[in-house]
This record gives C-alpha cells, sequence and structure tokens, in this order.
C-alpha cells in the first residue's frame, strides 16, 4: 500500500539532494574556475618576469639575465618548469626540473598568451603558459653623442660621422642576428588538486549529513502534519449506519483539510437523509400496502367463510381485482419514480400536439367526470405543439387529470387551461372544493402524502402521482407547480420546454 507520508518524506529529500547537487556542483565548478584563473594569472605574471630578463646586447648576442635570479623553484623536484626555444626550435634553456624531457609547445603570442593542461615528469599534472615573444634589443647607442659641435673642425666632424656609421652598421648587423624566443613555464597543480578535493570532501560529507538530517526532520514534521489525517480516518471509522446523526469534528485542522471535513459532513448529512427518506419509504410502503391486503384477505375469509350464491362469488372477485388493480397501479408508479431519478429513463423528443394528447387522456376519465356531474371548462387559444417526450408527458397529463376528477366534489368545477409562449408549453389544470389549504400545498409532492391525515380513502390513492409528475416534468426540463386560492380552488401548473439533447 502506498503511504502518502512515505510520498511527501521520499519526494521532498530526492527534491531536496538534487537541488542541493546541483547548487554543490555549481560551488565546485564556480570555485576550481576562480583557483584555476588565479593560478594561470600567477603564471602569467612570472613568465612575463622571466621574459623580460632575457635581451639581446649590441653584438646581437643573448643576455640571460634570469640565471641570476632566485631559480629555486625550478631546481630539480621542484614544482616549477621553464623552457626557453630560439626561433621556434632551437633549445636554449630547460629548468632542472625537466630532467630530459621538454614541455610540449602549444602555441600563443605576446598578445594573447596560450593556457594548457599538461603532463610533467614523474606524472604529474599541472597548468602551463607559452607564448612566442621578441626580446629586448639593449642598445647602447646615444645619438647627441655624435652631434657636431660648433667649435668641430673639418676633421672632428668626418671623424664623428665615421665612428657614427660604423655605430649604426654593428647595431644593424645585431638586429639582423635577432630571433623569436619562445617560453614555456609550468607548475604542478597538487596544491590546487588538493584544496579541490578537500573541498569535495567536505561538501560531500556536509551534503549527507544534512540530508538524512533533513529526512529526519521531514519525516517528524510530516509525521506531525498527518496527525489530523489520523483523526479523521479514526472519526470515519466510527461512523456507522445504525448512527449516521454523528460528524467530523477536527479541533484545529489545517485549512487543507477543512473542505474534506466539509465535504464529508456534507456527505454523511446526504446519506442520513437518504437512509431517512429509505427508512420512512419502507414504512410507507408497508403501511400503503397493509390497507390493500388486509382488504384482500378480508374479502377473501368472508367469501369462504360460507357457501355462496355465484353472482356473490363474482362480486367478491371484482371487489378483489380492484384492490389488486390499485396495489399495481402503486407499485409502477414506484418502479416509474425509482427509473427517474436513477436517470435510466431514455428520452426519446417527438412533435407533440399537446392539445390533442390532454383531450385523448380526458376522454378516459370523461365517465368518472360525468358520475360526479363535474362541468369542465376548457381554455385554450391556438393548437399547441412541443418538442418533447410523448410518452413521459402523458404521464404527466394523465395524473393531473385524475387528480382533478378524484379530489373535486360531485357537482364541481374543473378547469383545463392550455397556453405556449417564449418556446414553452404550459398547462394548468384546477379543480374546484379543495380542503388543501397553501400551508400543506408545500408538501403535495412528497411520496404518500394526502391531506386526510387519517387515511380514509387508503385504496383509493397512494400519494405517488404528484411527486411521480413532478419528477417527469423535471427530466423533462421543465416545472411542477401548485397553488390554492381562498375559495377552495387547487391549480397544478405544468411548464415544459422544447427538448435539447444534452
Amino acid at each position: 500500500m502506498r503511504s502518502l507520508r512515505n510520498i511527501l518524506v521520499i519526494a521532498t529529500t530526492a527534491a531536496t539532494v538534487v537541488v542541493f547537487t546541483v547548487m554543490v556542483v555549481a560551488l565546485y565548478v564556480s570555485t576550481r574556475i576562480k583557483l584555476l584563473n588565479r593560478f594561470d594569472n600567477s603564471l602569467l605574471e612570472k613568465a612575463r618576469l622571466l621574459a623580460s630578463t632575457i635581451e639581446y646586447d649590441d653584438d646581437g648576442d643573448l643576455d640571460l639575465e634570469f640565471k641570476e635570479m632566485d631559480m629555486r623553484e625550478f631546481e630539480a623536484g621542484a614544482e616549477g618548469y621553464l623552457q626557453f626555444w630560439l626561433d621556434g626550435d632551437k633549445l636554449l634553456y630547460r629548468s632542472p626540473s625537466l630532467g630530459a624531457s621538454d614541455l610540449n609547445q602549444f602555441g600563443g603570442t605576446d598578445e594573447e598568451p596560450a593556457f594548457s593542461w599538461v603532463d610533467l615528469p614523474e606524472g604529474r599534472r599541472g597548468r602551463a603558459v607559452g607564448y612566442t615573444y621578441n626580446p629586448r634589443f639593449d642598445i647602447d647607442y646615444d645619438e647627441d653623442k655624435y652631434e657636431y659641435d660648433d667649435d668641430d673642425d673639418e676633421k672632428d666632424k668626418a671623424k664623428k660621422l665615421r665612428k657614427k656609421l660604423k655605430k649604426e652598421r654593428k647595431i644593424e648587423r645585431a638586429r639582423s642576428r635577432m630571433k623569436p624566443m619562445t617560453l614555456m613555464l609550468g607548475r604542478d597543480t597538487g596544491p590546487i588538486d588538493a584544496i579541490l578535493g578537500d573541498l569535495f570532501t567536505q561538501i560531500l560529507v556536509t551534503g549527507i549529513l544534512a540530508v538524512i538530517i533533513l529526512a529526519g526532520v521531514l519525516w517528524f514534521v510530516v509525521r506531525r502534519s498527518m496527525k489530523p489525517l489520523d483523526r479523521l480516518a479514526t472519526q470515519i471509522s466510527q461512523v456507522g449506519d445504525e448512527d449516521l446523526s454523528k460528524r467530523i469534528e477536527l479541533a484545529k485542522a489545517p485549512s487543507e483539510i477543512i473542505p474534506v471535513r466539509d465535504r464529508l459532513n456534507d456527505l454523511l448529512s446526504r446519506l442520513e437523509a437518504a437512509f431517512q427518506r429509505e427508512r420512512s419509504f419502507s414504512a410507507d410502503v408497508a403501511h400503503e400496502l397493509r390497507n390493500p391486503i388486509a382488504g384482500l384477505r378480508s374479502t377473501m375469509e368472508i367469501t369462504l367463510g360460507k357457501e355462496r350464491e355465484v353472482g356473490e362469488y363474482q362480486e367478491a372477485i371484482d371487489d378483489s381485482l380492484e384492490i389488486t388493480t390499485q396495489m399495481q397501479d402503486m407499485v409502477e408508479k414506484l418502479l416509474s419514480l425509482a427509473r427517474l431519478e436513477s436517470g435510466q429513463v431514455e428520452i426519446k423528443p417527438e412533435d407533440v400536439a399537446l392539445n390533442e394528447l390532454i383531450d385523448s387522456e380526458w376522454k378516459t376519465l370523461a365517465e368518472s367526470a360525468d358520475t360526479k356531474k363535474l362541468k369542465v371548462h376548457w381554455e385554450s387559444g391556438e393548437p399547441v405543439r412541443v418538442t418533447t417526450d410523448a410518452s413521459l408527458l402523458r404521464i404527466v397529463v394523465r395524473n393531473i387529470l385524475e387528480n382533478a376528477v378524484s379530489y373535486a366534489d360531485e357537482g364541481g368545477d374543473i378547469r383545463i387551461e392550455v397556453a405556449s409562449g417564449n418556446g414553452k408549453a404550459d398547462i394548468s389544470v384546477s379543480n374546484s372544493s379543495s380542503k388543501i389549504d397553501r400551508e400543506q400545498a408545500e408538501h403535495v409532492f412528497k411520496r404518500f402524502w394526502r391531506s386526510d391525515v387519517a387515511r380514509t380513502d387508503a385504496g383509493l390513492h397512494c400519494g405517488l402521482g404528484l411527486p411521480l409528475v413532478k419528477k417527469v416534468a423535471e427530466v423533462l426540463g421543465g416545472t411542477a407547480t401548485v397553488s390554492t386560492s381562498d375559495n377552495g380552488d387547487f391549480k397544478i401548473s405544468i411548464s415544459v420546454s422544447n427538448y435539447e439533447a444534452g
């Protein structure tokens, strides 16, 4: 089983390790670059100093003044390595530290010296700087020495001129002997490697310790942060179907868990209401079925109590058939409600002539209305058409018409109104002599509710017709409302829009 606690600790630690690694690599690389730059600058300064100690004299001979300097860093076994070449390939000087080895030339000029990693004697690793340059020409030439004085005679002037020309020819011969010099200066990078190695070791050890400490701190923090979830799980486990009135209480819950707690409490409220409806529904169904079943049993027992005429048996069978028909009607309405609420009903929209549909349903009730001497008032203008599911709309019309005929007193009035507008079809059916007041009207869409609390009409009405009407109207995208008036009229209004799939 995946653990959120472990995922948080591992993921956070891994992310920290990645970030830490990137930072360490960046720090190490930047430190290494800075150290090497300083090392290279130090090499170049030393190379410039050594290069300045080599010069040509008047005779064109090289004067190696660096030999008179302190050259202990270039002695055998030392960390400095120096080599000069004349005209590119003529070895001029090799430091004792090189022994019989040579430093590899890799280019570079006086303006742009070249730096490179090199292999040093004894397998050492080092850095070197190299460039080719022209040594200085140290000329002992004072032009003023050969200038004429005012008191010089022609002989003195000729003598000075000969000396000047001789000196210039000597300098010219010396210049012709000058060759470019190539300098290579290397140094062991062992000290830098040691510094970088120590830095890497310290960073690595520190990083490992930091990761271990961080993982421990994260585990502790996450563990404490997850306690509200543990408390939540404990409280959820204590909620059972025998008592859904309990609610989740989390004191000082983090803000992230509060929405979860609230949604769970909302869910528990809905479950409690659903269970309550289920219990009420079961009780109501049992109560509604008890009377017709008792009536059916009583009829059977009385009929079978003694020998009777054929006509009496026929009457008993008719009574039993009426009772079973009423029971079947109630069961069918319950099944229709269940299908509608579960979304198992497929809407098949078609063009419906509403006036004709109402007229066809009224014909099935006309005999009952005539028996009660009801006066029917039709109020409709132009024929109304609507795009909807005809079979479902027929259920609505049938039930509101049956309700009006059933509850209107003998000799009362029924008013049927049909209208249209704004893409909707409106149906209103009202009956007179209603005993339902405005407060009771709010309950007519509840299952098994009847205005007769004593239910003296049990077996005739089951209180499912209007709830079915409201549900079907909603499924068709419409509404169902009721209203009562002071003169005792009870009115049901249905509004259905042209159905649009989706």
